[in-house]
C-alpha cells in the first residue's frame, strides 16, 4: 500500500442481512434533506438547525469517505434512502462509525444491519476496534449498537461539543476477534 493510503477507501457496494449500503448519488437530496428536517436527527447529530437542500445536495455530491446511504431493496422502501452510515478513520487499527436513521425507516433493523456490514468491511481491512459514541439519552442509537454486538464501555464524560453545548457520550466498542 502507498504510503498515506488507507485500507478503508474505494469501499463500493456492501450487502447483506437485508439492506445493501451503496455510494450517494444527487437523487438521494431530497431524502437526505428531508431526513435532516427530522427534530430527532438535529437534537442528536450535528446537523443544523439551519438545514437547506444546498446543503444536502453538497453532501451527495462530495460525502466523506468512506460512507455509504442505506437502501432495502425487495421492501417498500427499493432503493430510497434510509439512512447514512460515516466510517471514520482514526488510524488502521481502530476506527468510529457515525450514523442517521430517516424517519421513515426507523425500527425496521436497517441500521442494525448497515452498522454490521460496515464493521465487518472495517475489521476484514485490518481495524481492530470499532467505536460508536452516542449522547447517552438517544436510547434509539444506544439500541442500535447493542443489537449489533457492540459492548457498553461507560460514559466520555465532556464527549463533544454540540451547538456550543458541551455533552457527555456513551461509548461502545466492538473488538476484532483476529488479534
Amino acid at each position: 500500500m502507498a504510503p498515506g493510503a488507507t485500507p478503508f477507501l474505494g469501499s463500493g457496494k456492501l450487502s447483506g442481512g437485508g439492506v445493501v449500503l451503496r455510494g450517494f448519488r444527487q437523487g438521494d437530496a431530497d431524502n437526505l434533506f428531508a431526513a435532516c428536517q427530522d427534530p430527532a436527527v438535529v437534537e442528536w447529530t450535528q446537523v443544523t438547525h439551519q438545514y437547506t437542500r444546498d446543503m444536502a445536495f453538497d453532501w451527495c455530491t462530495n460525502p466523506p469517505e468512506p460512507s455509504w446511504v442505506i437502501t432495502a431493496p425487495g421492501t417498500e422502501h427499493s432503493d430510497r434512502f434510509l439512512g447514512q452510515v460515516n466510517l471514520r478513520i482514526h488510524s488502521a487499527h481502530y476506527v468510529s462509525l457515525g450514523y442517521m436513521t430517516a424517519p421513515w425507516a426507523r425500527g425496521q433493523g436497517f441500521m442494525t444491519a448497515a452498522v454490521r456490514l460496515v464493521t465487518d468491511f472495517a475489521f476484514e481491512r485490518g481495524a481492530q476496534r470499532v467505536e460508536l459514541c452516542v449522547h447517552p439519552d438517544n436510547a434509539a442509537s444506544r439500541r442500535v449498537a447493542e443489537k449489533a454486538g457492540f459492548e457498553f464501555e461507560g460514559i466520555r464524560r465532556n464527549g463533544e461539543l454540540l451547538r456550543s453545548e458541551v455533552r457527555d457520550l456513551a461509548v461502545y466498542s466492538a473488538i476484532s476477534d483476529k488479534v
